[in-house]
């Protein structure tokens, strides 16, 4: 019912702009607490050292922030993070959303009516949005049902693109800025393919114009969405006891 994990991890930089001799500021999400899952300790180490912070922004996100006075092309710098969590498997299935059943008739908050609105790169207007929207039975949604009917709609229309993540996590694919790494929703839909930081938005995309909640979330190595039912709160489309919650 509850156990401890506790591991570490490694990512490494290499400033590639070059004749580059300057100033760096560099800002990386760390483990933090989430559903069934609580974060008992974190450590992390810098080479080259340099001054350095962690915080934690109103999202309940933590980062690690370091301040370089000086690099240069071709230096590489390495973090390593170690941490321990306590998993409780009893909140973590209780926030898991193929297992958690709606209420009837249970009002919306206030303060969740914003990820019903169209947000950054989330176009509720998107023409195959609102076709798929059209499609779904009238009434409030089922947020499961609706769930479970987009991701057959996604499977039979975006190719996930194993080359991309590969290129990404194998350090081969270089994003200046992680912006890049989000595709365009419409850009995943006409090329029929797509990795987990393109789908995502597409599943918030989809869920927002059909009246569900939905943000984006990850852990390290995958993109996934939350999202809200009325009576029970934010849950999750991607449960996994093992994985390190981050930004």
């Amino acid at each position: 019912d509850r156990f401890i994990i506790s591991g570490i991890y490694r990512i490494g930089f290499r400033v590639e702009k070059e004749g580059y001799l300057g100033h760096l500021v560099l800002e990386v999400t760390t483990p933090r607490d989430s559903f069934g899952k609580r974060l008992l300790s974190s450590e992390n180490i810098i080479r080259p050292q340099a001054p350095s912070n962690t915080y934690t922004d109103l999202g309940g996100n933590r980062w690690f922030r370091v301040d370089y006075p000086e690099v240069r092309y071709g230096q590489t710098i390495k973090l390593f993070f170690a941490f321990r969590y306590l998993i409780d498997m009893s909140v973590l299935l209780n926030h898991d959303l193929m297992l958690v059943d709606q209420l009837q008739n249970a009002p919306m908050p206030e303060e969740i009516h914003p990820f019903l609105d169209p947000g950054y790169k989330i176009d509720t207007s998107l023409p195959q949005a609102v076709a798929w929207t059209l499609q779904g039975k009238s009434g409030f949604p089922n947020v499961r049902s609706e769930y479970r009917r987009l991701t057959k709609f996604l499977k039979d229309s975006v190719v996930y693109d194993g080359k991309k993540r590969e290129q990404y996590f194998g350090g081969k694919a270089i994003y200046h800025d992680l912006d890049d790494m989000y595709q365009d929703p419409e850009v995943t839909l006409s090329r029929h393919l797509g990795a987990c930081p393109d789908t995502v938005l597409l599943e918030c995309t989809f869920l927002r114009a059909r009246g569900v909640p939905c943000r984006t979330a990850g852990r390290f190595g995958h993109f996934f969405s939350i999202v809200y039912i009325p009576g029970k709160g934010w849950v999750s489309t991607s449960v996994t006891p093992t994985g390190i919650p981050l930004f």
